[in-house]
């Protein structure tokens, strides 16, 4: 999927290069800086979500191996 988007969004960018250069656009590059802008804010964000996603299973895995610990140093010192 990683490959598609980037490949997408490589024809996408070219194919407004190509097409700017014949003037569809009286400022060629202000409306796709707009369009990579608001595509960064939402990678940005999906970013963070999926960050802290993962510190939260990160955190449950690092708890169940702090309670197995615990019951092996019981079990092993009784």
């Amino acid at each position: 999927m990683r490959r598609t988007w980037c490949g997408t969004e490589w024809g996408v960018g070219l194919l407004w290069a190509a097409l700017s250069e014949k003037a569809w656009d009286p400022y060629p590059y202000i409306l796709l800086n707009l369009f990579l802008s608001m595509l960064a804010g939402l990678q940005g964000a999906i970013l963070l979500i999926a960050a802290k996603r993962q510190d939260a299973i990160a955190g449950v895995m690092a708890q169940h191996d702090l309670d197995t610990n615990v019951e092996s140093k019981k079990r092993s010192s009784c």
